[in-house]
């Protein structure tokens, strides 16, 4: 699947060669200089390929930031000569590291690895909202149950109560159940 690489190192030759190997691949590339470059109108990446400059400590905030920002798996190639290069590697927000030379082989692997972990904890947080939305409608139904028990219907009778003033006013359940607690 050909993909749209946003490429971001400060060396120009490093940047154009890695450009190079990922169109050897099938890629497109988006050649920058700094990750500030992806705040422009039009680039719409699948994924990031960033230098080993940003495990350095005065860059991390910066990566951590775009990783929040920027909705994308992000692959960070690493001098694994570089003095500390793999400590923190944990600590970072990147889905892939490579060791510097990079093989078109390992970047596709990489790349292919990267997007579909990316694709599965986007899955996950989609799901974990659905899973908090439907506790929350269930701790107010709960509570608009109570608040009717109270008046003097069972638990079946109340829901029942819920249910057929949702559909009388094609309203959700949610908000049926927020109103009584609101009056």
């Amino acid at each position: 699947m050909r993909m749209r690489v946003l490429v971001v190192d400060a060396d120009p030759d490093a940047r154009a060669a890695l450009c190079a190997l990922l169109r050897t691949i099938g890629h497109e590339p988006q050649p920058a200089g700094q990750l500030r470059a992806l705040a422009g109108p039009g680039l719409q990446p699948a994924a990031a390929v960033l230098a080993a400059e940003w495990t350095r400590a005065q860059h991390t905030a910066d990566l951590r930031a775009f990783s929040q920002t920027a909705a994308l798996p992000i692959l960070l190639l690493i001098d694994v000569n570089e003095e500390n290069a793999l400590t923190c590697m944990a600590d970072l927000p990147v889905f892939a590291v490579l060791p510097q030379p990079v093989t078109a082989a390992a970047l596709a692997g990489a790349l292919a690895t990267a997007t579909a972990r990316f694709a599965e904890l986007q899955a996950l947080k989609v799901r974990c909202a659905e899973l908090d939305e439907a506790l929350e409608t269930r701790k107010l139904l709960d509570r608009a149950k109570g608040r009717l028990m109270q008046l003097g219907m069972s638990e079946e009778a109340a829901f029942r109560a819920l249910q057929q003033r949702a559909r009388d006013t094609r309203q959700s359940i949610k908000a049926v159940a927020q109103a009584i607690l609101r009056n």
